[in-house]
């Protein structure tokens, strides 16, 4: 009979031992997943702040594109009003002229 106990005693003992290799394997698994999925994350915060950043500088293109184009707009439309008030300022001397000549007569 102690033959017996002596044996169970063993048996569960080893047992306990693979209880516990078992539990420190699963905790160096967990670990590791842990580990690969903080890289992950910060892997897609990354990517996501990088999109942002792309995402922003397309955008800050576009508006200087835009810019660029309104001020062309500007100049040309400037460039017109300037040329009307030569054309309007020539017409305004030549009537104030026939006026003032008419005027004499």
């Amino acid at each position: 009979m102690d033959a017996v106990l002596k044996r169970l005693l063993d048996a569960e003992q080893r047992a306990e031992k693979l209880i516990e290799e078992a539990q420190r394997q699963r905790d160096a698994i967990l670990d590791k997943v842990h580990d690969e999925v903080s890289a992950l994350e910060a892997e897609f915060r990354d990517s996501g702040q990088q999109e942002r950043s792309a995402e922003l500088q397309r955008a800050e293109e576009r508006a200087a594109q835009a810019t660029e184009e309104l001020e062309r707009r500007s100049e040309e439309h400037q460039r017109r009003l300037h040329e009307l008030v030569q054309q309007n300022e020539a017409s305004a001397v030549e009537a104030a002229l026939t006026l003032f000549i008419s005027g004499e007569r």
